[in-house]
């Protein structure tokens, strides 16, 4: 496994391997099921349809498992969305989805180019 190229796209492999106890299957696994999360989607649709309420509720999800997984780079940018939707502030949270959407297309693609499997 190439830890440099995981490392450049924001997701910090030492220390979401200490999350699942030193178990690599394990935290590799959920690696992979990350791209498959429904969160996200859902994430864009509500805020296509200027819901706050379920944008928050994704968003906020979201963090949670981009932190857990330790992918550093996406959480960053989402929790600061998180924020934005906390206070109700949509007009933000709609001015930071670019760096959310492109912080999550690069985690994705990393985490879906074989990386792990190396």
């Amino acid at each position: 496994m190439n830890k440099e190229v995981l490392i450049q796209a924001g997701i910090d492999f030492d220390s979401g391997l200490e999350r699942f106890s030193g178990r690599t299957e394990i935290y590799v696994k959920y690696l992979k099921k990350f791209p498959d999360d429904t969160c996200y989607p859902a994430l864009l649709e509500a805020l296509e349809n200027k819901d706050v309420e379920n944008a928050f509720i994704n968003a906020h999800s979201i963090k949670g498992t981009a932190g857990n997984l330790s992918l550093n780079g996406f959480y960053e940018a989402v929790s600061n969305m998180v924020e934005a939707l906390r206070a109700n502030d949509l007009d933000k949270a709609l001015e930071l989805l670019p760096a959310v959407k492109k912080t999550h297309e690069d985690t994705i693609a990393v985490l879906t180019s074989g990386v792990l499997d190396e």
